[in-house]
């Protein structure tokens, strides 16, 4: 917690310098979305060409050729906008690391 009581989480989702990785938490979307909306911190790289379309399952996006998915037999679709995904929660993978570029 921070002096004001407000989670470390929160407060660095809301300033651009962390992902949500629960989209469950509808506070943190929302805090994320905003991030994107200002284009504060990561989310100021939005619109420079990166390594789209995404592969997206379902919490995270993904470079069409990360192992993580190639090993999942889940859901996949493909999304070209990354601006969408972060405001919709979803974060990039950890494993490919597919956003900022």
């Amino acid at each position: 917690m921070l002096a004001d009581g407000e989670s470390v989480s929160a407060a660095l989702v809301e300033r651009g310098l962390a992902w949500v990785y629960d989209r469950r938490d509808a506070s943190l979307v929302a805090r994320q979305a905003r991030a994107v909306e200002a284009r504060a911190g990561v989310h100021a790289r939005l619109g420079r060409a990166g390594p789209s379309p995404f592969v997206v399952t379902s919490d995270r996006f993904h470079r069409r050729d990360c192992p993580w998915v190639a090993r999942d037999g889940g859901r996949r679709d493909l999304e070209a906008d990354p601006a969408r995904l972060l405001r919709e929660g979803y974060a990039p993978c950890r494993t490919c690391l597919p956003w900022p570029p």
